[in-house]
Order: C-alpha cells, then sequence, then structure tokens
C-alpha cells in the first residue's frame, strides 16, 4: 500500500467548528505547503535530469523516488523514474515503472492529463527500444570485436557441452566472429563429440574435459589447430597409450596443459613433454614421477634443456621428488619461473637453485602428498633474477634441512617479496647476521599443524624485514613466542590474519593490543578452534585499532551470549569509524537487528554473512546501507530471499550481490 501522507497532508480539512481568524489561515496555510511541495517536486526534477547528464545515475533515482514518496499518485514521478532506467538502456525495469504509474495516477488536471499521455508514449517507446536489435557485430572490425567484445560478453565463462553457447545462434555473422575469438569448451567424457566444437575445431582455443574416456566420449583431431589451452581428467591405465597418440596430433599447438591421472597410471613427466614441446605451463596430479626421460617413448632429444617451459607444477606425485630430480628440473627446463613439487623431501637443491636456473621467481614444496596452502604466484611481472616467493613446508622437521632453508633465503633476500614458512625445527634456529636483510619482504605467512610438535623455523624473519606489512599467524603463538615478540614490537603492519587453537588466546590478544598501539592495522582476520571464555578484552582490542577498514570474523569468534554479540556489534559502530568492509564467517543470532545497527556506518562498502542467519527484514535493512557496493551471501540460496533481494538491487543498481561457499 502506498504512503499517502504528503499526499493527505496537501488536502483541504474540513472544519468542523469555524473562526473567524482561524479559517483563513487553515485554507491559506494549506496551499502554501501544496505551493512548497509543488516547488520541490520541481526541483527534485531538474536535478535529476542534471544528475543524469552528469553520470549520476544513482542519485538521480534517488531524487526520482523522493518524488514519488511525496506523491505516489504523480504521474510525473513515475515518468522520470521510468526515463532514467530507459536513458541507462534498461529498458524491461523502465516498461515495469510506466505500468505502475499507469496504474496508480490519481486525479486527471490539465498538467496529470498531460503526463499521463506521456507515460503510455514513453512505455511504447522503451517497448520499441527493446524489441531493437542491431547486429553490431558484423559492422565492427575483426580486431575490436576479438579484443573487447568476444570478452566483454563472455566475461570469461566456459561453453558447456550441455549448455550451448547462445551467441552462436543469432546470426551467421555473430557465429563467425565469435568463432574467431578465444573460445572455451567444457566437454564430459562419457558423451559423444558435441557437434559444436566440431564445426569450429578450427576456432577452439581451450577444452575442460572431463572423465576422459575416447571410446565413447571426446576425439582429438589435427583440425583443432588454434588450441592452445586443455584441462583434462581420468587418464587412466586403460586408455594412457590412446591419450598419448591423441595427444601427439594436437601437442605441437599447446601452450598450457593441466592433467589429472587416475590411481596406476604410469605416466610421468617426459611422455607428456615428448608429445607437447612447446608447452609453456604445465600442471599435473599424480602423476608417476618426475622424469624428464619418457618410460613409454624415450626421446634423445630430451638430453638438450627445453626453454620454451615457465611455469611447472607437479602435485600429488606417486614418488617423492629427491635432488637428482630436482637439479634435473631446474637444469632441463632453465626458463621456469615457477615451480611447484610436493611431495618433495629433500631440500639439497634449495642452495643451487640460483646456479641451475636464475629465472625463477615462485617455489613451492612440500613433505606430504597435499598441500594445506597452495599461495599464488606474485601477479606483476619482474625481470630480475632471484626468488620473489617462497613456500616451504615441513611440519614436523622430519626431512629438510634448516640451513638449506636458510641458505636459500639469504642468498634470494634482496628479491624475496612473500614467504610462506611451514616448517618446524628440532635445532637451535640461530639468527643471521644483522647485515642480512630482505628490504623487499612485504608478506609472511606462518602455519603449523593444530597437533603439538617442534618449534616454528623463522621467528627472526620480521626482524630483518623493515617493510613487512602483511602477516598470517595460524597455530604459532604457543610454538613460536619470539616471532610474537617480534611482531608485537613492528608498527608497520597493514594486515594480519591469526588462527588461533585452543589455549593461545592471550597471545593472540596481546598482539592485537599492540597493533592498536602503534595505530596502522587497516586489515584483521580472526578465527579459533575454540570460542573465547570472555569477549569483552578482545572487542575493546579491536575498538582500539582506529584505521581499521577491513574486518574479517571468523569460526568462533561470534560471542553465543545474547548481550555479549549486542556489545561487539555497538562497540564496533562506536568506534571503528573508518570500517569499509565487514565479513561474517560465522552462525550469528540477530544478525537481522545487527545489520540496522550496521547501517549507522554510512562508509561500509562490503558487508558478508551467512544466508541462513538472515531474513527479509534483515534484507530490507540493507537498503539503508548508502555506499555498499558488495553483498556477499555464504551457503545455498535461499529461494525466500530472492524476492527481497531483487528489490534490493533494483533499489541500488550499481550493488553487486553473490552467493558463496565457505
Amino acid at each position: 500500500m502506498q504512503d499517502l501522507f504528503w499526499v493527505n497532508l496537501c488536502q483541504p480539512i474540513p472544519l468542523i467548528a469555524t473562526h473567524h481568524e482561524c479559517d483563513s489561515i487553515v485554507t491559506e496555510s494549506t496551499l502554501r505547503i501544496r505551493e512548497c511541495l509543488t516547488r520541490l517536486t520541481t526541483l527534485l526534477e531538474e536535478r535529476s535530469f542534471a544528475l543524469l547528464k552528469c553520470a549520476q545515475f544513482d542519485t538521480a533515482l534517488r531524487d526520482t523516488n523522493a518524488i514519488l514518496k511525496l506523491d505516489p499518485t504523480l504521474a510525473l514521478g513515475y515518468l522520470l523514474k521510468g526515463k532514467l532506467y530507459s536513458y541507462h538502456g534498461q529498458q524491461r525495469k523502465a516498461i515495469q515503472v510506466f505500468d505502475q504509474g499507469l496504474t496508480m495516477a490519481g486525479g486527471m488536471d490539465d498538467d496529470e492529463q498531460q503526463h499521463y499521455q506521456q507515460l503510455l508514449k514513453a512505455r511504447a517507446d522503451a517497448e520499441m527500444m527493446q524489441q531493437k536489435g542491431m547486429d553490431f557485430i558484423s559492422k565492427l572490425p575483426l580486431d575490436v570485436v576479438s579484443t573487447s567484445i568476444v570478452p566483454l560478453l563472455m566475461d570469461d565463462v566456459i561453453w558447456s557441452q550441455r549448455k550451448p553457447c547462445p551467441y552462436l545462434q543469432v546470426s551467421r555473422s555473430w557465429r563467425d566472429r565469435f568463432g574467431r575469438g578465444k573460445l572455451c569448451y567444457h566437454i564430459y567424457g562419457s558423451n559423444p563429440s558435441p557437434t559444436q566444437v566440431v564445426s569450429l575445431s578450427n576456432s577452439v582455443q581451450s577444452l575442460v574435459i572431463d572423465n576422459y574416456n575416447p571410446q565413447v566420449g571426446f576425439h582429438f583431431s589435427r583440425q583443432l589447430s588454434a588450441l592452445r589451452r586443455l584441462w583434462i581428467s581420468g587418464i587412466s591405465p586403460r586408455n594412457q597409450s590412446y591419450f598419448l597418440v591423441s595427444l601427439s596430433r594436437i601437442g605441437t599447438s599447446l601452450g598450457d596443459l593441466e592433467i589429472s591421472l587416475t590411481q596406476g597410471t604410469m605416466l610421468n613427466v617426459g611422455d607428456i613433454m615428448a608429445q607437447c614441446p612447446h608447452l609453456s605451463r604445465l600442471i599435473t596430479y599424480g602423476v608417476a614421477n618426475g622424469d624428464l626421460i619418457s618410460t613409454l617413448h624415450p626421446y634423445p632429444h630430451f638430453t638438450q634443456p627445453i626453454s620454451s617451459l615457465v611455469s611447472l607444477e607437479l602435485r600429488a606425485l606417486r614418488t617423492p621428488v629427491n635432488h637428482q630430480y630436482a637439479i634435473s628440473l631446474l637444469q632441463y627446463y632453465p626458463s621456469l619461473q615457477s615451480l611447484v613439487l610436493y611431495p618433495c623431501r629433500d631440500s639439497r637443491f634449495l642452495q643451487m637453485i640460483y646456479q641451475h636456473c636464475s629465472s625463477l621467481q615462485h617455489l613451492v614444496i612440500s613433505t606430504q602428498s597435499r598441500m594445506t596452502i597452495l599461495p599464488q604466484p606474485l601477479q606483476h611481472q619482474d625481470n630480475q633474477h632471484g626468488l620473489r616467493s617462497l613456500c616451504i613446508q615441513d611440519e614436523n622437521g622430519q626431512y629438510y634441512n634448516m640451513e638449506d632453508i636458510r641458505q636459500c633465503m639469504m642468498t634470494h633476500s634482496l628479491t624475496l617479496e612473500s614467504v610462506t614458512i611451514m616448517v618446524g625445527t628440532r635445532r637451535e634456529d640461530l639468527d643471521p647476521p644483522p647485515a642480512v636483510q630482505f628490504p623487499r619482504l612485504r608478506h609472511l605467512h606462518c602455519s603449523l599443524g593444530t597437533s603439538g610438535g617442534p618449534p616454528l623455523f623463522g621467528w627472526w624473519i620480521p626482524y630483518h624485514a623493515p617493510n613487512l606489512e602483511h602477516v598470517v599467524l595460524k597455530n604459532t603463538f604457543w610454538r613460536s613466542p619470539e616471532l610474537l615478540e617480534a611482531l608485537c614490537n613492528m608498527s608497520q603492519i597493514r594486515s594480519l590474519a591469526l588462527h588461533a587453537t585452543h589455549g593461545a588466546i592471550p597471545p593472540l590478544l596481546r598482539l592485537i593490543e599492540a597493533m592498536g598501539r602503534h595505530g596502522c592495522l587497516e586489515e584483521l582476520v580472526l578465527s579459533t578452534e575454540s570460542p573465547f571464555i570472555t569477549y569483552t578484552t578482545m572487542i575493546h582490542a579491536i575498538g582500539k585499532l582506529t584505521h581499521l577498514k577491513r574486518l574479517t570474523l571468523g569460526k568462533g569468534m561470534i560471542p553465543s551470549k545474547l548481550e555479549e554479540s549486542n556489545y561487539m556489534m555497538f562497540h564496533l559502530v562506536t568506534h571503528c569509524h573508518h570500517l569499509c568492509e565487514l565479513d561474517i564467517q560465522a552462525r550469528m543470532q540477530n544478525l537481522d537487528m545487527y545489520l540496522l545497527v550496521l547501517s549507522t556506518l554510512d562508509h561500509l562498502e562490503r558487508i558478508a554473512f551467512l544466508g541462513v542467519d538472515v531474513s527479509t527484514s534483515g534484507i530490507k535493512a540493507l537498503a539503508r546501507f548508502s555506499r555498499l557496493r558488495h553483498l556477499t551471501l555464504y551457503g545455498f540460496e535461499q529461494p525466500e530471499l530472492q524476492h527481497e533481494l531483487e528489490r534490493l538491487q533494483q533499489t541500488h543498481p550499481m550493488l553487486n550481490i553473490s552467493w558463496r561457499y565457505l
């Protein structure tokens, strides 16, 4: 039901008792109020169009909504709002607004009758624009279509065999133009070859194949001449020989290959590289070993180094990498920039990296068959030789020699930018000389398992990293008190992620309080395996982070008691005046009410929480967040929220709403 408060305020008021002075005052005041509202409506109309011309769509839309709040029966308001959507290219929304205006328009004076006719015409124009199509693809230069239009429409999506690409059905011109774009197709190995891939075989650049089955599924063809990237899984002992033969038909054009083998498949790196000599990126899961000489088809030319490979990731090897394998990889691929090896149970090669492969910048090794953390390579390019990113995992200190790791870090001290250490040590961990400095080190990640074990290696790193800004600590508080002491004295830390196990809460709070005294921390991520006994100290410590912009509250960080969670939310609102991103990854009671409280933080731009904790009332409260641009709901989509989320999207067109799994 529409709110007619302002409309009723301007209506003539029948007087039960009359007074010779008051009668005229009531009448004249009512007329003046009506004139004021009419004047206000006119000003809002003028400003909304001016704002639109200045590309301030959201603000212009706010002014038209204000007109409709003043008088929901005014055809002018719907006319203005619909035209805004129409000018913005949202014809469907414009038609909906025009229809609403035609239904709600009230009394018909001359002006209203004119606006009513304009509504009818504007609706017809919007319908015509919605139905109008233009084959602009065929009119544009091919390079513009290939480099700009196709990526914009595709948005890096993978076209599935089960859901054909709609753009290919528009016209022959569209099919031809898109065929020359960067087509990526998803194929299910047990299904017959899709006709679209066959007909566009000369244009497909990327293929994703699940459960490879050459007997009934997709067959590689030499016609796939444009294929550059291949992701394939399900290579088994039954089809490994056939796969290698098929791969030889397309291998010379491939630059990027990701392959996953099933148990018992006896392929190694040499078998794959023999068929794809020009690969620049290779990722394998479950290959037999890191041998470079093919077990099935030995090739003499493999005694020569191959310079094309830039990135190599050997994951879940069935035979752990030893010193000889690691050195061979560095020698045969001297242009490697990124190398991931696990399991790898020999650290001796770390001291010889620069000698054999000076171009290597990103290195990940682990003694385990699975990596708990796999950091991404640094994004920006750097032609300087030397390691920039190093990740080492040997939590129990059983395999790696600490001196190998220390010497590797000292050799590359001038180039290291990111270090991830998940290494325990049973020996004395000596501090390197003061002259050893890591001037470019910005990111430090220290992590250990939850079970008892040796202390963390590398407690001394912060003392030698004067520009360290981003720190992640997981289960390291009790097992490395020296590291905690070092970080408490560092005033330049801007981002801090802390995960604590049972009994490690006091050191965690001490570190947060130290960051509050320094006053530079902008991002804080908190989680714990065991809930706090009391949250008061933690809440006060967070409140003292005066420059905090991003806060993530993970598992165990939301009080179960109502009075404590109330205190937490009100404390955040009253103390964290610069907070612009809030991420709640734990269950939270009364979330609807807290969203109303948080709406007073008018600078909040991003918010995330569990979808199961919010109702339609909470979604309505989000409309109060004036600067909100990103809303993330964790978990499965909730159908009962869909309608309210759509309304929120309409009132906040610039808001990005997404569902995500934790």
